[in-house]
């Protein structure tokens, strides 16, 4: 099967003399909130994507990943996805199912109960499984970026109760402070934590970004620990809101595909 997807990559004959070209490069950066990939959809939807994406791993500017192509980072800096949702934290299926949480076994703050927020855009808007999925993922993942929703645990011992969120009067507790420091520093060195962590994660299905690796890697790359035991379920959910995971459905917990993973 290797085999006949680098057969794939390199059907298209390339010139001894082929050159990267100023547009290739101003293309090769555009890729950035795709995780600086080159799908092999679009190359085969596209003679002149596919001729520069061959041009730039044959003069070494992206290398291959299996059936995609991941841009070096000297050409293109890997920045969270583009991510839209259809429903909101001010819609009222979602504000029903935003409870408060006070001294729960040390826990504080307002959680979402995702799963009966499913049911009621299934029950109450006609949606699918798989849309109201998608969209409760979508909002997340969206909010993790805009730090308005965390999903934070110090403690390896006891799970986050939910996706918590961290605005309009739910920001006053003791870990509020911890969570948004936290999702600053993974934002703030994405391409690098990204590209450095992607080693010890292999492209494969139902595979998790969770491994011992984690931590150290974080720490080596920010400079500073993270008081997040839990945080590679941030990364995992704007992979997941992103489109950087395939095959995910309310059913199925999807493969991760580069720069979230490497082929080993």
């Amino acid at each position: 099967m290797r085999g006949l997807v680098l057969a794939a990559l390199i059907s298209a004959p390339l010139a001894a003399n082929a050159e990267i070209t100023a547009a290739d490069l101003e293309a090769l950066a555009g890729y950035a909130s795709k995780g600086c990939v080159i799908s092999l959809d679009e190359r085969r939807a596209d003679p002149d994507i596919d001729a520069r994406a061959q041009r730039a791993v044959l003069l070494g500017k992206a290398v291959a990943e299996g059936a995609w192509t991941l841009v070096k980072a000297e050409y293109c800096t890997i920045v969270p996805p583009s991510i839209t949702s259809e429903i909101a934290v001010g819609d009222i299926e979602v504000q029903r199912n935003l409870t408060p949480v006070s001294g729960h076994n040390g826990v504080e703050g307002c959680f979402l109960n995702i799963a009966q927020l499913q049911s009621d855009l299934i029950e109450e808007r006609g949606w699918s499984a798989d849309r109201s999925f998608e969209a409760v993922f979508s909002m997340f993942g969206l909010g993790l970026l805009e730090e308005t929703w965390g999903f934070f645990s110090a403690d390896l011992s006891k799970a986050p109760l939910a996706p918590q969120y961290l605005a309009e009067g739910c920001a006053d507790f003791d870990d509020f402070d911890k969570i948004r420091q936290s999702n600053k520093l993974l934002l703030s060195h994405f391409d690098t934590f990204v590209r450095d962590y992607a080693q010890y994660v292999d492209c494969a299905e139902d595979v998790t970004l969770w491994t011992k690796n984690w931590a150290p890697t974080f720490e080596r790359v920010t400079g500073e620990v993270s008081s997040n035991v839990y945080q590679p379920l941030t990364l995992a959910a704007i992979g997941i809101a992103g489109g950087w995971y395939e095959g995910v459905s309310v059913t199925q917990r999807g493969t991760p595909r580069p720069p979230l993973c490497t082929f080993n």
